[in-house]
């Protein structure tokens, strides 16, 4: 069984992305860490450059609270970078198998950012 963060490295692959880890384990602080408190991935495709955060579909709001209320946010969007988060989740027909679908969400910047 692949973890959600393994999920979205093959999906943003497959899309044609350069994929690096955002996130490591501090063993000192034993917790994993992101990059900037939210990042998971860092992606590029030559376009663009975006931090993703991954979790389930059922956290994604929560998720998107936590980046919104993190003033590192405004500095990434004001730089040109992107943000997305992914949330996984197994959907599928009444009685029938379930798979892992992918829900993804681009925070923009608007004045009425997180709210």
């Amino acid at each position: 069984m692949s973890s959600p963060l393994q999920r979205s490295i093959k999906h943003l692959k497959d899309q044609g992305y350069s994929v690096a880890r955002g996130e490591h384990w501090n063993s000192f602080a034993r917790i994993r860490q992101d990059l900037y408190g939210f990042g998971d991935l860092l992606v590029t495709n030559g376009d663009h450059i975006a931090l993703v955060q991954v979790t389930t579909a059922g956290n994604m709001g929560a998720r998107e609270k936590k980046i919104w209320s993190l003033p590192v946010h405004r500095i990434w969007l004001s730089s040109g970078g992107r943000i997305f988060v992914h949330g996984w989740a197994k959907r599928g027909p009444r009685g029938k198998r379930k798979t892992w679908t992918i829900t993804e969400r681009e925070l923009v910047y608007t004045d009425t950012e997180g709210k």
